[in-house]
């Protein structure tokens, strides 16, 4: 008699063995909702015609439990640090409207128990969620960390960032009220004395002509800062009708005042064989500028295809000789390669010729042979054919080459 509430016992082994033969041991076990304290607990039991009676003292303890708290790490100003430079533990002051801002904050595991279960921490600007993470564990004494968040620029006026850990309540705790930190920040209108401003030289780029396939040699943008203040490059992207055919790559992050970073800029044009355009767009801090345009363009000139001579005479031979061959010469006058797709001979007596040649895909300014032979089949007759040459050139997809001459 005497359990508080939740509490239970039980004897191992039981029953009870006979006296003098064996013990029996009594466990007293306090159950999750059996409330702090100490008890005195009655045991009586009966043997033969005698009851013997024993009181026990039993003791009711807290759970230990892990609890999250925020933290100041070593070297850190605060709970929560808001700088103007990621990667900063100190403070920033004053924070300007134009100043793009991050924020650290720590949480600490403030007990002797380890968290084994992951669990989520949230930022909060302005009691608006902006982000969360996940821990997957925290040992006892140690905080887990994040640094370098960006929350962007904000409006002048006063601001609070809240973080919670265990947002979502996985975690049982010893407190559950300590874990949220609140922290009131102040946001200055930026004076027009440091103000950034930017400009890009030049505002507008020709690739010049690219063959089909290549890259062009970069061109380079110069961005600069005109302004007083420092002026962060927050992207630069390419958009447009063309906008895949066109690449960036960039060295701007944040560029003081009267410094500069540099965009360069490739071409590689696809299909089809036209001039190309995009919009190359620099977004940064300039309050007035948000958002600054540079027109890209190129051009992909297509193959030119060339056959000389236009007409091959074979003159007079005596019927079912083979004449030795004539060459005709196909030459791309073009800058993206010639593609010969195929070489084909039809017209009245197409049979009477065979023409032979190698030419594949040729380059800007070159030249494959086609080597053509005549065998009149029929004699005292003029036989006549002509030969096409099919192509990738887009203005002129065959070119045809007249074939004559006479039997005996």
């Amino acid at each position: 008699t005497g359990l508080p509430a939740g509490a239970t016992y039980g004897f191992s082994p039981t029953p009870i063995p006979a006296p003098g033969s064996a013990s029996s041991t009594l466990t007293l076990t306090a159950g999750a909702a059996t409330p702090v304290g100490i008890y005195s607990v009655t045991v009586s039991g009966t043997g033969g015609a005698t009851t013997h009676t024993a009181i026990i003292s039993f003791t009711v303890t807290a759970a230990s439990l892990p609890n999250l708290v925020p933290f100041t790490p070593s070297g850190w100003s605060d709970k929560i640090v808001v700088t103007r430079t990621s990667g900063g533990t100190t403070d920033s002051s004053p924070l300007y409207a134009t100043d793009t801002l991050y924020v650290d904050w720590a949480v600490l595991n403030d007990s002797t128990v380890p968290i084994t279960t992951s669990f989520n921490h949230t930022l909060y600007v302005d009691d608006i969620v902006r982000n969360a993470w996940n821990s997957s564990t925290l040992a006892a004494g140690y905080y887990a960390y994040f640094a370098g968040y960006s929350i962007g620029t904000l409006s002048a006026g006063t601001h609070t960032i809240k973080i919670v850990g265990d947002s979502s309540n996985v975690i049982a705790e010893s407190d559950e009220t300590d874990n949220i930190y609140i922290k009131t920040i102040t946001v200055t209108a930026t004076p027009s004395t440091l103000i950034p401003k930017v400009s890009a030289s030049p505002l507008s780029i020709n690739a010049g002509s690219v063959k089909l396939g290549a890259v062009s040699l970069p061109k380079v943008i110069t961005v600069r800062n005109t302004g007083k203040g420092d002026l962060l490059i927050n992207n630069v992207s390419i958009t447009g009708t063309d906008g895949d055919e066109f690449s960036q790559s960039n060295n701007c992050g944040t560029i003081q005042p009267n410094g500069s970073c540099l965009v360069n800029v490739t071409f590689t044009p696809n299909l089809p064989y036209v001039k190309k355009a995009a919009i190359l767009t620099i977004a940064s801090a300039d309050p007035k500028k948000p958002l600054l345009t540079v027109n890209l363009s190129g051009l992909v000139p297509p193959p030119v295809i060339a056959a000389t001579p236009a007409a091959l005479n074979f003159g007079k031979l005596p019927a079912g000789t083979a004449n030795s061959s004539k060459s005709v010469t196909v030459k791309n006058n073009g800058l993206s390669d010639l593609d010969i797709d195929t070489i084909t001979i039809s017209g009245t007596n197409p049979d009477d010729f065979i023409a032979t040649s190698s030419c594949g895909t040729i380059p800007k300014g070159g030249s494959c042979p086609i080597s053509v032979k005549f065998t009149p089949l029929v004699p005292s007759v003029t036989r006549s054919a002509s030969m096409v040459i099919s192509s990738n050139d887009p203005k002129k997809p065959s070119v045809s080459v007249k074939l004559s001459g006479s039997s005996k």
